[in-house]
């Protein structure tokens, strides 16, 4: 597997998991995460419906939180 597919494949089990493990995934990687965790639950979300390889319901839900707020989600048109 290469170095893409590997980040990637980690980044979709973490968000599988929840916005507290995606603040600790982007600190493991030397990235700064959102300065609040308002924000760090806004990126999950955007970066579910962002996901082509995650569950397709799951990322619905994730569209309709992101709608419910008032956010655009990320996706391809595909939900």
């Amino acid at each position: 597997m290469d170095e893409i597919a590997r980040y990637l494949a980690d980044l979709d089990r973490v968000l599988l998991k929840s916005p507290r493990h995606l603040k600790r995934f982007m600190r493991s990687r030397s990235m700064k995460p959102p300065s609040s965790d308002e924000l760090v639950e806004l990126t999950f979300h955007k970066a579910i419906t962002a996901s082509r390889s995650l569950p397709l319901e799951y990322r619905r839900k994730s569209k309709a939180w992101l709608i419910e707020r008032g956010y655009e989600p990320l996706d391809d048109g595909a939900l």
